[in-house]
């Protein structure tokens, strides 16, 4: 199963505040929080894991955080159960970064499920390491 990737940018441009655009379009819904344009959105599933891209860039001129390990991700089933997800992380890579001012950076993650999900939950608050819930919420997509 694939993990994620990462990709900072570290290219000459910087990010433009509010564009959710680092040379590609964010794609999925978009939110702003504080610092950081963010936008999620879920990709194809792997045979038994949900995926989620996000993307995001800071739109100040100092670090902000990115707290993919702590973020919140609940699943809900075509029944409306919901569980809450973890992501595929055996090498205990995630961790909290500091995205530079004016920088942009993606990443896809596996959230692993027993069970087909409906949709997906994030509460983009938490990756940001907000004190308030802000939660988005994105369907399945279609192979």
């Amino acid at each position: 199963m694939r993990l994620l990737w990462f990709a900072l940018l570290t290219g000459c441009a910087a990010y433009q505040p509010g564009s959710f655009n680092d040379g590609q379009p964010f794609g999925g819904q978009r939110l702003t929080l504080g610092c950081i344009d963010l936008a999620i959105e879920r990709r194809v599933d792997l045979t038994d894991a949900a995926v989620l891209d996000y993307q995001f860039g800071n739109r100040c001129t100092t670090p902000a955080p990115i707290d993919l390990a702590s973020v919140v991700v609940v699943g809900r089933t075509r029944g409306g159960q919901e569980r809450r997800l973890a992501p595929y992380d055996p090498d205990r890579q995630l961790q909290t970064l500091q995205l530079d001012g004016r920088r942009s950076g993606r990443e896809a993650i596996a959230y692993p499920s027993k069970e087909w999900l409906a949709q997906l939950c994030v509460d983009a608050g938490s990756l940001v390491q907000a004190t308030t819930p802000q939660w988005a919420c994105v369907g399945e997509v279609m192979p």
